[in-house]
């Protein structure tokens, strides 16, 4: 039996998908929000969020699947670059740069500034973005602190519940909101690619190792060895992909999310 090859992999809060060479979208765990019954494609990209996920086509469309209580799935016409799923919202980036956002706007977190943005990213309460000159912006909720992110130049950034991390141009964390049990004091070192779950990160060195830090309720930041490209940390579990185009998870099991079925 072929393994599959997989081009990356999302955790929500109990679920999975990954997008494969095909642009098939797989998921696992739990489907109570229709969050494991993904459009049929084909996808060139792919943002699960905590109970809804995204994803994009090869005309910049996006198509939404799972929870839909805030509006999750009501798109707004593309064409989108980039895709960023968070807890009960989206964003994309359009051709211009422009953002747009669609879902929970309590906060504001929906309302996005006018800048043109290189990358965004979606959390619960807020959304960050990096503009066309690698500056961070924040929008949404005032009280974590996620709304005053460091300055610099930064080339990569995520979102969890109440923190956020980026990489700056030096290729080291930076994080910032809520450290709940560590979660913004993230390990030296340079990086390449990051993830934020809800109070933990994850994140693939130079090297390919994947380091994790913050909550530890359910070995969610106990990471596997190996040689990992990607990863992606949900709200209790987290996956990574390997050079072999192969997935692994851990953390948190009980819908089997960490248990891929493909």
């Amino acid at each position: 039996e072929d393994l599959e090859d997989w081009l990356s992999v999302g955790a929500g809060s109990a679920n999975t998908c990954a997008l494969n060479t095909m642009g098939t979208v797989h998921c696992w765990g739990s489907n109570d929000d229709g969050q494991s019954s993904p459009g049929n494609g084909p996808y060139v990209s792919l943002s699960v969020g905590g109970t809804h996920a995204c994803a994009l086509d090869e005309q910049g469309d996006v198509t939404c699947w799972g929870n839909d209580n805030h509006d999750q799935q009501d798109t707004p016409p593309g064409p989108f670059s980039r895709l960023s799923a968070g807890a009960y919202h989206t964003c994309a980036i359009g051709q211009e740069g422009q953002v747009a956002c669609w879902g929970w706007d309590f906060s504001g977190q929906s309302t996005a500034p006018k800048t043109a943005m290189a990358q965004v990213g979606a959390g619960q309460d807020e959304t960050c973005g990096i503009d066309l000159e690698g500056a961070l912006h924040c929008w949404g909720a005032t009280d974590l602190g996620i709304d005053s992110p460091p300055t610099g130049t930064f080339t990569q950034l995520d979102l969890g519940r109440d923190h956020a991390c980026a990489l700056d141009s030096e290729q080291s964390l930076q994080c910032w909101g809520l450290d709940e049990s560590g979660s913004t004091s993230p390990p030296s070192g340079t990086y390449v690619d990051l993830s934020m779950g809800s109070a933990f990160g994850c994140a693939v060195d130079g090297e390919g190792a994947l380091s994790c830090w913050g909550l530890n309720d359910h070995d969610q930041t106990q990471a596997p060895e190996g040689d990992f490209t990607q990863s992606s940390a949900g709200r209790r579990h987290a996956c990574a992909l390997d050079t072999e185009s192969q997935i692994h998870c851990w953390g948190d099991d009980t819908y089997g999310q960490s248990t891929p079925t493909w």
